[in-house]
């Protein structure tokens, strides 16, 4: 099956930076709310690549659960279903990253840019 995610294929990690966003309810007092929601937006920068991730993703690992353990691995398969995008790496560990309704945070699932202005977006 193809994947919009086919051209990291071939691509090494070159850098990795990983955010953290609080979500408080329109009607909350932000001071006094401890209700808030935690995000994490994790960006991967491949040599041509940067991929954007806003949903729930995790890391599935042997080495550890870091991403950032991962610079310099290249990725070696991609799969894409309504419900997730897997990213595979060389040494085995793989990027899960969930599309279902529930694990959305953002307008957008995550973004992928590229060469010639390439810019693909799930939503």
């Amino acid at each position: 099956m193809s994947s919009k995610l086919n051209p990291l294929i071939d691509q090494k990690i070159q850098e990795v930076n990983t955010s953290f966003s609080s979500v408080y309810a329109l009607d909350a007092e932000i001071a006094n709310d401890l209700s808030s929601s935690m995000i994490v937006h994790t960006q991967i920068i491949f040599q041509m690549y940067q991929l954007n991730i806003f949903n729930d993703h995790e890391m599935v690992s042997s080495y550890g659960n870091y991403l950032e353990n991962d610079i310099g691995q290249i990725v070696i398969s991609v799969e894409e279903s309504e419900n997730e995008a897997l990213i595979l790496f060389e040494n085995g560990d793989l990027i899960k990253i969930h599309l279902c309704d529930e694990s959305f945070h953002e307008p957008e699932a995550m973004c992928l840019y590229g060469p010639d202005n390439l810019i693909v977006i799930w939503n």
